[in-house]
């Protein structure tokens, strides 16, 4: 048989402790640890995205938001489709002296040749076959949407197992502050 002796002080310290979980603060316990495992899961998703694709480190954290209710907190990813000038696009010169090729890779590791393409600043053009030289501007060129990215299946189990195991850590943590362990 195992003795274990609890002095009054510290028993009390527990009881009181466990008195104010059940209130106020247990609530603010939540909606802390929930905004915490957002926001880390918000940061894996973006280097997981970037893993994957070209795609500039801006455009991704615009397109998400973190909303946040009393015990939870929500990872909103809303966008549009985004300009290739966000990606990986660049005008190259070709061996002909008064051309230059656009060169586009929305995924790592994939690169092509856009026919018909011109850059003017930071965006892309693509004009359609019938059009002339100096008769159109043409269509801009865009590639997927942020939400897009995220609809890859590894990225969002990535994002969830890490979001589940950061609001596990931050409740122990809360709990053993409060409990001052």
């Amino acid at each position: 048989m195992i003795e274990i002796d609890v002095n009054r002080g510290s028993l009390r310290r527990i009881e009181r402790a466990l008195f104010d979980l059940s209130g106020r603060k247990m609530g603010l316990f939540l909606t802390d640890a929930a905004r915490r495992a957002a926001i880390h899961g918000k940061k894996i998703g973006c280097s997981k995205v970037r893993k994957i694709y070209t795609i500039d480190n801006y455009s991704i954290k615009r397109a998400i938001s973190i909303y946040g209710h009393t015990g939870s907190a929500m990872l909103s990813i809303v966008g549009k489709r985004v300009s290739v000038g966000h990606y990986k696009a660049k005008a190259r010169k070709t061996n002909k002296w008064w051309k230059k090729d656009i060169f586009v890779s929305i995924k790592k590791g994939s690169c092509g040749v856009v026919s018909r393409a011109y850059a003017y600043s930071n965006t892309f053009w693509r004009r359609d076959e019938g059009d002339n030289y100096f008769g159109a501007w043409g269509n801009r060129m865009f590639g997927p949407a942020v939400p897009q990215l995220f609809e890859n299946r590894a990225i969002l189990k990535e994002i969830t197992d890490a979001a589940t195991q950061k609001y596990e850590e931050r409740m122990q943590h809360n709990i053993r502050r409060l409990i001052g362990v």
